[in-house]
């Protein structure tokens, strides 16, 4: 669960549904978490880099083994033209989780090339169509974006811009 928060927030709803089964588990769970403990064993050396426009003095030198320059990173977002501005992805789908037959909402929020935040949570109410599960989706992204903004403007990081959600 540490490395979930902390370094690989992609594996997050996988390990949420694998600890939803810990108690009674199968041999199809067994498999799941051995096909996950392989995926962290083959991205071991993967890391989520920030990139800044200066070199910060203080700051020890470190070379990853893949560097990504800011071009490809603003070239990999689809119609971004400010880098330096926070942008968000959301989704949903309609009654994916099966045991609870709520919707599914998956956030992410990117700064300087890397994620800042990530959610993937069950939605608080059944949704009988795909329309309402996204509107949800996009009305928690909005709640998440308004509170990085706040955070983001108490450290000194003013955006004037409006925050793409995609």
């Amino acid at each position: 669960m540490l490395y979930m928060v902390t370094c690989w927030p992609d594996i997050s709803y996988a390990v949420i549904k694998l600890s939803q089964y810990s108690s009674d588990p199968a041999e199809v769970y067994y498999k799941a978490a051995r096909q996950l403990m392989k995926y962290l064993a083959l991205t071991k050396s993967r890391r989520i880099t920030y990139w800044r426009n200066a070199r910060i003095i203080n700051f020890p030198d470190h070379t990853p083994d893949h560097r990504v320059s800011q071009s490809e990173v603003i070239n990999s977002i689809p119609e971004f033209n400010q880098p330096r501005e926070p942008h968000a992805y959301v989704d949903s789908d309609l009654g994916g989780d099966r045991s609870h037959q709520r919707s599914v909402t998956g956030l992410l929020v990117l700064l300087a090339g890397g994620n800042i935040a990530f959610k993937s949570k069950n939605q608080n109410s059944i949704t009988l169509s795909s329309t309402k599960a996204e509107f949800t989706a996009a009305a928690e992204a909005g709640k998440t974006i308004l509170y990085l903004r706040s955070i983001l403007r108490e450290l000194g990081y003013d955006s004037h811009a409006p925050t793409l959600l995609y």
